[in-house]
């Protein structure tokens, strides 16, 4: 490749800039560089998005081992998934071999990635503490996440068959639209979308770990715990009531329904 530093970020800059999450902005800064570096290899984006899935394996056991320096070490490996996460997207953008393929194999890699990780977390924690609740708070979390990423495809599976194709182009535009105009979302909501959704689970558990490896485990109510736990049993709550609220209000309201022509 010809292209510098300067005239990547140039690239990158007009697909990414308005559509990434706040943090990734800065991961992004970071990522052109190794992305940089691998496009001097042959490197596709399919076979950086199979390396992104390895690191987030192996961060997941080092998170199982449930020790302080495992879990730092889990937290670092799990960052290095993310700038791959980042990188497989650039690599097919730069190469122009972006494809519906290949992003339904970067989708896949979430489902794979990111409720495996919520699972390691509670056996570490159980590791650590020996709570019986740590490891079904984790086992919880990670399968209230499958099912809300579930609900959210079934949606579009259960719409687009409804119809017969000639429907499809009205159905697209209605459906991805809902006929409502996007308004600027404030900074409330931009917070809870980082704490509740994906990417930004990954971002608050490498800040805790890091957190967590530096004071040690806190004591509330005569109960040793860590920031990392108390951040799981969060989601062990969050994600199955935010699952059947979700279910209740899509069966309730028919909202699949309203989306058809």
């Amino acid at each position: 490749m010809k292209e510098g530093i300067s005239e990547l970020k140039e690239i990158f800059r007009g697909k990414y800039e308005k559509k990434v999450p706040y943090t990734e902005k800065y991961l992004r800064k970071v990522s052109v560089y190794l992305t940089w570096i691998l496009l001097h290899t042959d490197l596709s984006a399919n076979q950086a998005t199979v390396i992104m899935i390895i690191f987030g394996i192996l961060s997941g056991i080092f998170f199982c081992l449930g020790t302080k320096l495992m879990t730092l070490s889990g937290a670092l490996v799990l960052l290095i998934w993310y700038f791959f996460d980042l990188i497989d997207g650039e690599i097919a953008e730069y190469r122009k071999t972006c494809s519906t393929t290949g992003s339904y194999f970067d989708g896949i890699s979430h489902y794979i990635v990111h409720p495996y990780v919520l699972f390691c977390l509670g056996i570490g924690l159980y590791r650590r503490f020996d709570y019986g609740c740590a490891f079904f708070l984790g086992y919880v979390s990670s399968l209230s996440y499958i099912l809300l990423e579930i609900a959210g495809d079934l949606r579009y599976k259960y719409i687009f068959t409804s119809r017969a194709q000639s429907h499809i182009p009205t159905l697209v535009n209605k459906s991805l639209s809902g006929n409502v105009q996007e308004k600027e979302e404030s900074m409330l909501i931009k917070l809870i979308k980082m704490y509740c959704l994906f990417p930004g689970v990954m971002d608050l558990i490498i800040i805790s770990s890091i957190i967590d490896f530096l004071i040690g485990d806190i004591v509330i109510f005569n109960i040793r715990l860590t920031v990392l736990g108390l951040l799981l049993i969060s989601y062990g709550i969050f994600y199955p009531l935010s699952f059947a609220r979700g279910l209740y209000r899509v069966v309730k309201n028919k909202e699949l329904d309203k989306l058809l022509p």
